[in-house]
């Protein structure tokens, strides 16, 4: 029986548990090796039907730490975790040095109503551009891979 991408839909439960969880895997990884690996799940679980409740929950145990390494290793090649680990280093890095230059005095309010507003107009204005900068920099980031996809 196939689906709509004329790949062979498992039979079992298991198995289709099993190609859902692979999705947990990288993009590329997934789409070569995916109907390899849900086929060959499905025939080791329909070769275990007849050896009873023991040893089909071994294979299971089996089966789910594969993949659970295979996920962790396949995600570690491709770099990603580095990036996001890099990443998140920067941002608390840049964080604390903005912290640290900061008074550790409270700020004091202007007392005359033109002072506050202008402080007022000044706040409004940053956060506008730190939106907008924000709204540019995902742009770009998230619009690159989408155009990597489109060239293949």
């Amino acid at each position: 029986m196939t689906g709509h991408t004329g790949r062979p839909r498992p039979r079992g439960i298991g198995a289709r548990v099993y190609g859902a969880a692979l999705f947990l895997c990288p993009p590329a990884f997934r789409r070569e090796f995916s109907t390899e690996m849900t086929r060959d799940v499905a025939d080791a679980a329909e070769d275990m039907r007849s050896g009873g409740g023991a040893a089909a929950l071994l294979l299971w145990i089996g089966i789910a730490a594969d993949l659970a390494a295979t996920v962790v290793v396949q995600w570690l090649r491709t770099g990603w975790p580095v990036l996001a680990a890099f990443s998140l280093a920067g941002a608390i890095a840049a964080t604390r040095v903005a912290a640290n230059m900061l008074l550790h005095e409270p700020l004091p309010v202007p007392a005359s109503a033109h002072d506050r507003d202008l402080m007022t107009l000044l706040l409004l204005t940053g956060t506008v551009l730190l939106v907008i900068v924000a709204t540019i920099v995902f742009t770009f980031w998230f619009a690159r891979p989408v155009a990597r996809r489109r060239r293949r």
